[in-house]
């Protein structure tokens, strides 16, 4: 195991709706589907520490532009 890849902090920028979030996560979807019914469905699931984000953003469609929270 001496191919490991240094051990350090990495910044990552992740891009999804937010489905739930509670005082300590967020939780993100990836992927909608169905989202006007009652079969709405959500895939691609992640659980991030809410201690862990450094910024929110609500992105908008094409056009649009970013709003910060």
């Amino acid at each position: 195991m001496g191919d490991l890849p240094p051990l350090e902090v990495v910044e990552c920028k992740t891009v999804g709706w937010l489905v739930a979030e509670s005082d300590e996560v967020l939780m993100l979807a990836q992927n909608l589907g169905d989202v006007n019914t009652e079969s709405a469905q959500a895939s691609g699931l992640m659980r991030i520490p809410r201690v862990c984000v450094k910024r929110i953003a609500d992105l908008c469609q094409l056009g649009g532009g970013v709003n910060e929270r």
